[in-house]
């Protein structure tokens, strides 16, 4: 599979959505059951604070070995796949998030830089936990439909365009 530039736009965009759920999560919690300090600001101590990273390790992995995306990938049409084309277990989708601290302190600029240059869309939770997430929607080359795919054509990168019976046999690559 080759990276496009639209795949890593979408990538990017869905662990945006990703994280931006994240933090609205953290903050209401924060909020409701945060202790308010003499300055003003909410804050979470002792067994509480835990309870953070805690739903950020239960979103990410349990996400993406149940459903095979999280809710980022669902709207962007990408989904998480193992070697077999199935969904993650879960301690490969831990695994494959275990990066993401390395990732998130350089704003997602190395797996981007990472993801752009191999033919396999990965980035280093995916070589360590032996996964890739592929892009479900294509466009039809001959009658531009927009075209949801399953795993199993993006795998084969074999389909056929249900509007104009078109068989397309070179998935991801660009026009």
């Amino acid at each position: 599979m080759l990276t496009t530039n639209k795949t890593l736009a979408k990538r990017y965009t869905s662990n945006l959505i990703d994280y931006t759920l994240i933090f609205i999560l953290t903050f209401f919690y924060v909020y409701l059951v945060g202790n308010l300090e003499s300055d003003g600001k909410y804050r979470v101590t002792g067994f509480k604070a835990f309870v953070i990273p805690g739903i950020w390790f239960l979103y990410f992995p349990l996400a993406e070995s149940l459903f095979g995306k999280t809710l980022g990938k669902k709207a962007l049409n990408l989904q998480v796949i193992d070697s077999a084309g199935e969904s993650p277990a879960l301690g490969q989708a831990f695994v494959r998030r275990l990066t993401d601290v390395i990732e998130l302190a350089f704003i997602g600029i190395p797996a981007l830089i990472l993801m752009s240059t191999n033919s396999e869309n990965k980035r280093l939770g995916d070589f360590i936990a032996g996964t890739t997430v592929i892009d479900l929607e294509e466009k039809c080359k001959s009658c531009h439909a927009k075209l949801c795919l399953s795993t199993q054509d993006v795998l084969n990168k074999r389909f056929s365009c249900p509007a104009c019976n078109e068989l397309i046999e070179s998935y991801g690559e660009q026009s």
